[in-house]
């Protein structure tokens, strides 16, 4: 998930709503001292000014500590864990944001079942379906600017259907961009 802050960079100009689909919340601070790892992504893209604001949905690892919780939430990052994603009727998470997004999807927010590719899986994740519905809310609500889908692994999955739902997913982003509402999805 490293590239994701060096991507919002070329944001610097456009203030951002930066929203995060994933099983992890990537918010430590340090690890051995090490500011940018794979565990502190987010943590430096909500350090960026023009990130306004960052949802996090999908989370369920307990990898994350109590600190890093509290870190995320003094930022004012809304969290959303898996289970209230996939309950919730509605997706209101974003309803009081307006202007432009950056999705961030981390392949393991789906359910290892449909993603085994991935280094970091996750029981209890999303299917297709679930994430096509957040992010075509997300394009209704925002004005989505750019994305990118990291942490696929194919050597974790030698059937490729990894790779396949990648590249559905990104499909379905564009799709959702250029025709937000359609009548048959």
């Amino acid at each position: 998930h490293s590239v994701t802050p060096a991507i919002l960079r070329a944001f610097a100009d456009t203030p951002v709503h930066l929203v995060q689909i994933d099983a992890h919340m990537d918010f430590v601070d340090r690890v051995m001292g090490a500011a940018d790892t794979h565990a502190s992504p987010m943590r430096r893209a909500r350090e960026l000014p023009w990130v306004q604001s960052l949802t996090q949905i999908g989370i369920r690892s307990i990898v994350s500590g109590a600190e890093d919780y509290a870190a995320a939430r003094t930022a004012g990052n809304g969290i959303v864990t898996a289970r209230q994603a996939l309950e919730a009727r509605e997706h209101e998470w974003w309803a009081d944001l307006a202007g432009d997004a950056y999705l961030t999807l981390d392949i393991d927010a789906f359910d290892p079942a449909v993603a085994p590719g991935t280094g970091f899986a996750e029981p209890g994740g999303f299917g297709f379906a679930d994430v096509a519905t957040l992010i075509r809310t997300l394009a209704r609500r925002l004005r989505l600017r750019g994305m990118d889908l990291v942490e696929v692994n194919p050597y974790l999955d030698g059937s490729r259907r990894t790779a396949v739902l990648a590249a559905r997913t990104i499909l379905e982003a564009l799709s959702a961009v250029f025709d937000p509402d359609p009548r048959d999805s």
